[in-house]
């Protein structure tokens, strides 16, 4: 039988799933102000929003984002598959 050597990815951090629920929580006003868009959430807080997600992680590097900063994208259309 071969053996395979497989890493799993790191769980999230209890930060990064405060990031999450606070995202779900908001959502209608993540949606309302910043529609299709990327958002980086840190501790409760919007620290960056914009088009390009290159620019968004730079500007919440700048804002002093912790290592539990989340990045999601606020689609204002679902697409079913």
């Amino acid at each position: 039988m071969m053996s395979t050597n497989t890493t799993l990815p790191p769980l999230p951090t209890p930060g990064y799933m405060a990031n999450c629920d606070w995202i779900q929580s908001h959502f209608g006003e993540l949606l309302r102000d910043h529609p299709d868009q990327w958002i980086a959430v840190d501790q409760d807080h919007v620290l960056a929003a914009g088009r390009a997600f290159s620019q968004v992680r730079d500007e919440a590097k700048q804002a002093g984002a912790t290592p539990d900063v989340t990045h999601y994208f606020v689609a204002s259309e679902f697409m079913v598959l």
